[in-house]
């Protein structure tokens, strides 16, 4: 038995089936999937990262994990230190690493040229993905032609055909997403494809809803039956109506005569739960991207849970840093090496503040408490945290003076009278004479040999006043 609300709910899904399949093309989603050819899926990824902000925000995200702030390129030594910054500023390494990062995610791909001036680089020139058709021989680039680009798309027309090793030496072509047989990369937006038109649609409608509760529609009829008495309204009543409704605004308040009738369509009726579904999108198309809500929304669980999300995709945030190392020893090959004026066999350290997880700091507390325990040696701690122990040992011979000047007299003599440190130790640390740690051993009383503590770090402050002037003069 069929109730008459049941049937009216059943006849209501049959009109909606039967229209349904009379405009298949409105309900089908083949149409939010990727499309088939290449250069459509970038154009669509790069129309995504433009429009919609979720997708804005997750490739600025891993952007940001990846080189943090910028990028440091360290040389050896002061001389060959000024000269790389130069470069490095010339032409604008950190903006153009970034943007580097950004085509790679979006586009799939990311194509760096290098432009020379006889034996100077000109600039770092980055080249679009869908100007150009690459040929891959054994999985290496020989031959790139490029193409104008004309609204946006590829024309016929070449612009530059690059085919000897010379040429191709100055090119890095990365892909992102893309096994050894794949001609192109593929972009990271490209797992959102099926979820950003939903996003619109339930974005549109949202709209069209604050609308209608904004802008009713509102009909007034002067005049009429009202009880037992005929109402006739004049010239003047409906002038002054009409004046009314004019200056007006329609999500205001309206209040009229008592002989007036006044009806307002458009805020009533079933409102759609768009905003809850919108939101549970953006989720969705955050996850495709490897993270979860929280890092779009700020919203649901917090970095404590999302640790362990970041920790399953960190793969990923790796593989952009292993791309970032490779364009830069792909940037400073010896040639670059030698047009800057730097030793062609001169080795350069790279250093980019990228995403650091929790494990991390743990690491190096443990580490640390290892070393206070005296379980780990100095190098061995050193080695841990990416520094070169023999590189460090002579930075601190090069300044005596300021690591030095943490400790006072004070200090030293407490770490003497506790017998964490020897009068060796003591010597090093203020710099005194021999003939003053002699005394200091031959001492009758701790106040004899305060005084010469003293003595010595009145002179270590005083030579490193000396210097701080000389060096102030030398800066004017």
């Amino acid at each position: 038995m069929v109730y008459l609300q049941d049937g009216v709910e059943l006849l209501r899904n049959v009109a909606i089936g039967s229209i349904a399949n009379f405009a298949a093309s409105k309900f089908d989603d083949t149409q939010t999937t990727n499309p088939k050819e290449w250069k459509d899926r970038v154009a669509m990824a790069n129309d995504y990262f433009r429009r919609i902000d979720v997708i804005g925000k997750c490739i600025w995200l891993l952007r940001s994990f990846v080189v943090g702030d910028g990028v440091q390129v360290l040389a050896s030594n002061k001389e060959d230190q000024e000269a790389l910054d130069r470069f490095t500023r010339r032409i604008h390494l950190d903006k153009r690493i970034g943007r580097f990062i950004t085509n790679e995610l979006v586009r799939g791909e990311a194509i760096a040229h290098k432009v020379w001036d006889n034996d100077e680089i000109k600039r770092l020139q980055l080249i679009n993905p869908l100007s150009v058709v690459p040929t891959w021989d054994d999985g290496e680039l020989a031959k790139l032609v490029q193409y104008a680009i004309k609204d946006g798309k590829r024309t016929s027309t070449e612009t530059n055909v690059i085919s000897s090793p010379e040429q191709l030496a100055n090119i890095l072509f990365m892909q992102f997403d893309a096994d050894d047989w794949d001609e192109r990369g593929n972009s990271l937006i490209c797992r959102t494809f099926d979820k950003v038109p939903s996003l619109e649609h339930y974005r549109r409608a949202d709209r069209a809803i604050a609308k209608r509760f904004t802008n009713p529609l509102r009909l007034i009829r002067l005049g009429g039956l009202f009880g037992n008495k005929l109402i006739n309204p004049g010239k003047k009543e409906l002038s002054a109506a009409k004046e009314l409704l004019e200056n007006q605004e329609l999500n205001q308040g309206l209040v009229v005569p008592w002989h007036w009738d006044v009806k307002t369509y458009g805020t009533d009726g079933v409102v759609l739960d768009t905003s809850s579904k919108a939101a549970s999108l953006i989720g969705e198309i955050a996850i495709a991207m490897g993270f979860i809500p929280f890092f779009v929304t700020g919203e649901g669980s917090g970095y404590g849970n999302s640790r362990v999300v970041l920790k399953a995709t960190r793969y990923q945030i790796r593989e952009l840093c292993i791309d970032v190392r490779i364009f830069l020893d792909w940037l400073f090959d010896e040639q670059v090496k030698q047009s800057i004026g730097l030793d062609s066999e001169h080795e350069l350290k790279y250093i980019f503040t990228g995403l650091d997880l929790d494990e991390e700091e743990w690491s190096v507390r443990e580490d640390r408490e290892l070393y206070d325990r005296g379980l780990i040696s100095r190098k061995t701690l050193q080695r841990r945290r990416g520094l070169d122990p023999e590189d460090e040992d002579a930075a601190i011979d090069d300044e005596p003076i300021r690591i030095k000047r943490f400790f006072s007299a004070q200090d030293v003599i407490g770490l003497v009278g506790a017998q964490v440190v020897g009068a060796d130790v003591a010597q090093v640390l203020l710099g005194m004479t021999d003939t003053e740690v002699e005394q200091i051993q031959a001492a009758a009383s701790m106040q004899e040999a305060q005084k010469i503590y003293k003595k010595a770090e009145s002179r270590l402050q005083a030579k490193a006043s000396k210097k701080k002037k000389k060096t102030t003069r030398c800066g004017k």
